[in-house]
């Protein structure tokens, strides 16, 4: 189980039924009073959790192009640079 923000995300070996885990997370949450939006629950083998997509059918973990392009974009432009404050490094390397 991993909790991220308002997220949270489990990871379940494959012959796991999440039904079960569903239920008691839910029921363990509103006991400390989390309500959970029915739009953001997904099942499945790949899904985009922290802006980063993961596939556990193929033991993948890939960037969204978007993030992608934007990541170069970033490393590009600062190689282009002969200096550049610690803040930006801080905020590339974050990125």
């Amino acid at each position: 189980m991993v909790h991220y923000l308002d997220d949270f995300l489990a990871i379940l070996p494959p012959h796991e039924s999440p039904g079960y885990y569903r239920s008691r997370f839910a029921e363990l949450g509103s006991k400390v009073g989390l309500s959970f939006a029915k739009s953001k629950r997904k099942e499945g083998t790949t899904l985009v959790f922290g802006g980063v997509e993961m596939d556990t059918a193929n033991m993948v973990i890939r960037l969204p192009l978007r993030k992608l392009h934007k990541a170069r974009t970033l490393v590009q432009t600062a190689s282009n640079q002969s200096t550049f404050s610690f803040l930006k490094l801080q905020s590339i390397t974050g990125y």
